[in-house]
């Protein structure tokens, strides 16, 4: 089994649809301010926001500054909402409100990176098993399919992919790799289709349900996505990714409870893997669980002293040592 390349999202915000139809007028801008939850980070790596008109369409896109701050100008009559964008963590969505245009709003986005490398526990995928089992031209499809998804080739790897799975219709890694392709390009119900078929033609491979499990969250669906990560547990009872993925689900979801076992699970499963300590904490912190938050967060900065989120996790934990200072409320 592959490592899963584009894990399940996490914790992107509540998706919902505000018309504005007694706005007359256009609106002449939309500004903000990102600001991270839980524990510090800034724009200093690329933050990409999007407007988007119906909540679907993308109509206007900018880079925050380091700061976070960001600017729409000369923009239509809405409903809007906001997506936010940062290489290696979740999408978040967020709806604009009527009142919040034409104010400097805040946006409040869970800088919780995607559970990229998190291994799946199955074995790696050779592709001379591929050799052994389809046609020469669809495996060679197939590979120039993952190259061009590699390069973020996305209408090249489309075109490859479904070369691959109409020459070989039972080749389920292809329908995987050809939902993906469809998930970056925006196309979000032929993703669901083919992550869904590579998942009947292999009910053992965990991937395909992560994968459906991060569109689902993409598009707030919590219950199928808290569904889908259960079927990846079910496929893979000894994936520390299923077991994460479903953590994230449930935190979504704000089932706390639930999400703290299934990523405890995770940690006896994958105990090096810093990303599910940082969440855990999160999640105690959700339950005011503060000692176990703590606990979870000294363990990450003593196992990662070079790890991407030190800083963070380090400013964190000092938040909470000092608000459980004495004369503190």
């Amino acid at each position: 089994m592959r490592f899963l390349r584009t894990a399940a999202i996490f914790c992107a915000f509540a998706f919902l649809q505000f018309h504005l139809s007694d706005l007359e007028a256009a609106v002449q801008f939309i500004s903000g301010r990102l600001v991270f939850e839980d524990y510090s980070f800034t724009c200093d790596q690329q933050c990409v926001v999007s407007l988007l008109i119906s909540g679907v369409r993308p109509i206007q896109t900018v880079v925050a500054d380091l700061g976070g701050h960001f600017t729409f100008n000369n923009v239509p009559r809405g409903p809007f909402a906001i997506r936010v964008e940062i290489d290696g963590f979740e999408v978040a969505n967020v709806p604009i409100r009527d009142f919040d245009i034409g104010h400097e709003m805040m946006i409040t986005v869970p800088a919780i990176r995607r559970p990229v490398a998190l291994p799946t526990g199955g074995p790696v995928v050779n592709i001379s098993d591929f050799r052994d089992r389809y046609s020469k031209k669809a495996v060679s499809f197939f590979e120039k399919g993952r190259a061009s998804l590699k390069n973020k080739k996305i209408d090249e790897a489309v075109k490859y992919l479904r070369n691959a799975v109409e020459l070989a219709p039972t080749f389920s890694e292809a329908h995987n790799q050809l939902g993906i392709a469809y998930m970056e390009g925006g196309q979000k119900d032929d993703a669901e289709s083919e992550f869904i078929k590579a998942h009947e033609l292999n009910s053992s491979a965990v991937d395909p349900l992560l994968n459906l499990t991060r569109l689902y969250l993409n598009e707030n669906d919590l219950d199928r996505a808290v569904m889908a990560s259960e079927q990846a547990v079910k496929a893979d009872s000894h994936s520390p990714s299923a077991f994460f993925s479903l953590g994230v689900a449930l935190y979504k979801a704000e089932q706390f409870d639930r999400a703290a076992v299934a990523l405890n699970r995770a940690l006896e499963l994958g105990p090096k893997v810093g990303t599910i300590r940082l969440l855990l904490a999160n999640v105690y912190l959700k339950l005011q669980a503060y000692d176990k938050s703590l606990e979870q967060l000294s363990k990450y900065i003593f196992e990662n002293p070079d790890g991407q989120q030190l800083q963070e996790a380090t400013d964190m934990r000092a938040r909470l040592l000092q608000a459980r200072a004495p004369g503190q409320p």
